[in-house]
């Protein structure tokens, strides 16, 4: 009989053995599983952030800037963030026909000379204020101080 109980001790200590194994298994896994490890990038980037190339010509220094593209971006809003980042300012007025630029930094449109500040987008001057005109990914804006003939 003391051979028995023996025999059942050895069986019972093995089998608690082995739960005690595979429930450690077991939390180990699943913890490796919830464990972030140091070479695993937090973000991956996937795409290239769109740019906007936006020029300031005051007819003496012509400078260039680039911006984050953002979808519905006015060229008013380009240059609006290209200004507040480089701690320029600002003059405008709103008219019906939109937004008119008189003052970018230390230079402001000059009645006496005809002198305003006009804007290009890919070259082509647009017909609609600078806060209509809705920019695409990667197109070139320009405003230029310019003397108008009349």
């Amino acid at each position: 009989m003391e051979k028995k109980n023996q025999n059942l001790s050895t069986v019972l200590g093995t089998l608690v053995l082995v739960a005690c194994v595979s429930a450690a298994g077991f939390w180990i896994n699943r913890l490796q599983d919830d464990t972030i490890t140091a070479t695993e990038p937090a973000v991956t980037l996937t795409e290239e952030v769109e740019t906007v190339a936006v020029t300031i010509n005051d007819s003496v220094q012509e400078n260039y800037y680039t911006t984050a593209y953002l979808d519905g971006m006015s060229a008013f809003e380009a240059l609006q963030t290209i200004v507040q980042r480089e701690g320029m300012e600002v003059d405008y007025e709103q008219y019906d026909f939109g937004v008119m630029i008189n003052g970018i930094g230390d230079t402001l449109a000059d009645d006496t000379t005809s002198s305003y500040w006009l804007y290009y987008v890919n070259d082509q001057s647009p017909t609609v204020g600078a806060d209509s005109y809705l920019l695409e990914a990667d197109d070139k804006v320009e405003f230029r101080y310019e003397r108008l003939d009349f």
